[in-house]
């Protein structure tokens, strides 16, 4: 019998390679669950006792590589993420910084806040900006570039009413972006969140997400997904469950 080689491994081998993995991948990733059912069986397999976020994720298509769409955004929780954001705002009037702190800013500056994640002093989970304080930034993108922490207007990190900006972030505004395969991740709440709290927020990521999608949605969102932090398992959700945008090929 004539026996098929591919890169000097026989199609037997193959074939038992795809199927010892297939026998690794989780069960809960072969099927497709709704919003809710997702949400109560990662609830019932938590096993830390701590109480996990319940993460988001999805890939979308954004394109071949000459063509390739960046896609980001940022978006308020209606329930909150139940985490504390540690904030830090770059803002070029000293006038402002009094009422950016009231507003729950833990770092306020200017270039002296700029020198301060120099020295590697600061640590933050985001940082925002007034437009007048970009240009300082420049010298220390590539600090702030590989944390993801770089203010962007099209992340809805930078903003003239730096303020109302800061009181959003702390009561739960999340950023995400797409890497360069298309996954999107965001936390969107905590376990212990009722059901209706979770879903409203994962309605309003999922909408967001939806807003940045080109003419043709039904080729913008391949795959959607709902695991927790600590959790071995990933629950893909079932397109017809959702809003039309996902195509779960």
């Amino acid at each position: 019998m004539y026996e098929y080689r591919y890169c000097g491994i026989s199609e037997y081998s193959v074939l038992w390679i795809f199927e010892r993995f297939w026998c690794f991948v989780s069960k809960n990733e072969r099927e497709v669950y709704d919003v809710l059912s997702a949400i109560k069986l990662i609830r019932e397999s938590k096993k830390r006792k701590f109480d996990e976020t319940l993460d988001f994720g999805c890939e979308i298509n954004i394109g071949s590589s000459k063509d390739q769409v960046s896609i980001r955004g940022s978006v308020d929780m209606p329930a909150g993420t139940g985490k504390k954001v540690v904030v830090a705002v770059f803002c070029a009037d000293s006038d402002k910084f009094d009422e950016i702190k009231k507003a729950g800013a833990d770092y306020v500056g200017a270039e002296d806040l700029v020198d301060r994640f120099k020295s590697g002093e600061i640590s933050c989970d985001v940082c925002l900006a007034s437009p007048d304080a970009m240009i300082m930034l420049a010298k220390i993108s590539k600090i702030l570039g590989p944390k993801k922490l770089m203010p962007s207007p099209k992340s809805g990190t930078v903003s003239n009413d730096i303020v109302n900006l800061v009181l959003s972030f702390k009561k739960g505004k999340v950023v995400y972006k797409a890497d360069a395969q298309g996954n999107i991740y965001a936390g969107i709440g905590r376990i212990s969140f009722s059901d209706e709290d979770l879903i409203l927020n994962f309605n309003a990521l999922f909408d967001d997400v939806l807003s940045k999608a080109p003419s043709v949605k039904s080729l913008f969102v391949k795959r959607v997904f709902l695991s927790s932090t600590m959790g071995s398992s990933s629950f893909m959700l079932d397109k017809k469950s959702l809003k039309s945008g996902v195509t779960n090929e």
